[in-house]
C-alpha cells in the first residue's frame, strides 16, 4: 500500500482551515470555486493574486509555516495597512502567493479572529477595472465588506463575502 504524504498546502489547510458556513474547502478548491463564482457575476480575473490568512501574531505564524514547510520562508513584504488597523506579511510559496494578516486595532480582520479564530480568511484575485468589477458586484445584489473600493497592501482592493463562501471573503485587488 502507498501512502501519500500530504502537499506543504495540505498541511497549510489544516493548520489553517478554510471554512464556509457548510463545508471546509481544500484551498484548490476553493480557488477554483471563487473563480467560477466572480464569472458567473460578470468579474473575470486576470488570475488568483493571494491567499489571506488571519492570525494572533505574524511572527508565531510565520515560524509554524517553517517547521511545515521544514526550511526558511521569508516573506518580501512586511507592512502595516493603515485603512485596515492590520500588519501583514507576504510572499511567494511554491509559486503563491501567501499573507498572514495580524489585526491591530479594530477592523473587519479583528471581528474575523474573535469570531472564526485563526484561518483562512479571503482569496484575492487580480481584476483590470477594479471599480467597474465592484459595480457590477453591487448590482447583482453580491455582498460587500467595504461601500468602495479602498487602498491596501495590494494596491487596490475591494472585499465581498457572497453566501457560498461566507464567512470567507473574497477580494478583488487591482495593483496601482
Amino acid at each position: 500500500m502507498t501512502r501519500t504524504l500530504p502537499t506543504l498546502w495540505d498541511q497549510i489547510g489544516a493548520h489553517w482551515p478554510a471554512n464556509s458556513h457548510d463545508r471546509a474547502w481544500p484551498y484548490g478548491e476553493l480557488a477554483e470555486a471563487a473563480h467560477a463564482f466572480l464569472a458567473g457575476h460578470g468579474v473575470n480575473p486576470v488570475g488568483l493574486s493571494h491567499y489571506g490568512i488571519v492570525v494572533a501574531d505574524r511572527n508565531a505564524a510565520l515560524a509554524r509555516l517553517n517547521r511545515l514547510a521544514q526550511e526558511p520562508w521569508r516573506p518580501a513584504t512586511a507592512a502595516w495597512v493603515e485603512a485596515f488597523n492590520v500588519h501583514v506579511m507576504r510572499g511567494d510559496l511554491q509559486g503563491v502567493e501567501l499573507e498572514f494578516i495580524e489585526p491591530d486595532g479594530p477592523s473587519f480582520f479583528a471581528d474575523f479572529l474573535a469570531g472564526q479564530g485563526e484561518r483562512l480568511q479571503h482569496i484575492s484575485f487580480r481584476v483590470d477595472g477594479i471599480h467597474a468589477a465592484v459595480a457590477r458586484l453591487r448590482d447583482a445584489a453580491v455582498p460587500l465588506v467595504n461601500d468602495q473600493v479602498r487602498e491596501g497592501s495590494h494596491g487596490w482592493i475591494a472585499f465581498l463575502r457572497p453566501d457560498p463562501f461566507a464567512p470567507l471573503c473574497l477580494e478583488l485587488c487591482q495593483p496601482k
